[in-house]
């Protein structure tokens, strides 16, 4: 394991979509991939200001497991090996 797995997945994320609503995002991602989108102990506030330690807990149930991120008010996503 990377001493610092975080930074490999943040050079490795792909921007997919520009989307105004994140939950249109979530959708669209949930209807092209047939994937259940879920937060992980986490209650989500502001969209806005999503903070990339909410990021990380936003995941799906799939293997490998897929991180939605929020970089520059772009939606993006990255496949990753790595375990939660």
């Amino acid at each position: 394991m990377p001493s610092d797995p975080k930074d490999e997945r943040i050079k490795n994320f792909v921007i997919v979509q520009n989307f105004f609503d994140p939950l249109q995002f979530l959708s669209f991602f949930s209807e092209q991939h047939e994937l259940i989108i879920y937060l992980k102990n986490r209650v989500v506030k502001n969209w806005n200001r999503l903070s990339e330690c909410v990021i990380e807990n936003l995941i799906c149930g799939c293997s490998p497991a897929i991180f939605v991120y929020l970089a520059l008010g772009n939606f993006a996503i990255l496949k990753s090996t790595f375990k939660i």
